[in-house]
């Protein structure tokens, strides 16, 4: 049996508020066959999360996300063998 990790974060959404208050977001996870996205940083104010996943067994993308726009996988770089 597979094991499902999903990501979840909890982040702080500051848009012009002194005190904001914490709140969980499900951000989902990067497309595929696999679900074993995990969050590895986050910026200062929250906004802006990095992490990586395995939409296959023997592959691992990274990605950026944002409130705003969502997962966005990150392109490899050119001669990486993971």
């Amino acid at each position: 049996m597979m094991k499902i990790a999903v990501a979840f974060l909890s982040v702080v959404v500051a848009a012009g508020v002194a005190h904001a208050q914490p709140r969980f977001i499900p951000i989902g996870d990067i497309p595929g066959g696999l679900t074993l996205g995990r969050a590895n940083a986050v910026s200062a104010d929250g906004t802006v999360v990095a992490g990586d996943g395995r939409p296959l067994e023997t592959t691992i993308d990274s990605f950026r996300w944002t409130e705003a726009e969502g997962m966005q996988v990150l392109p490899r770089l050119p001669g990486g063998s993971f």
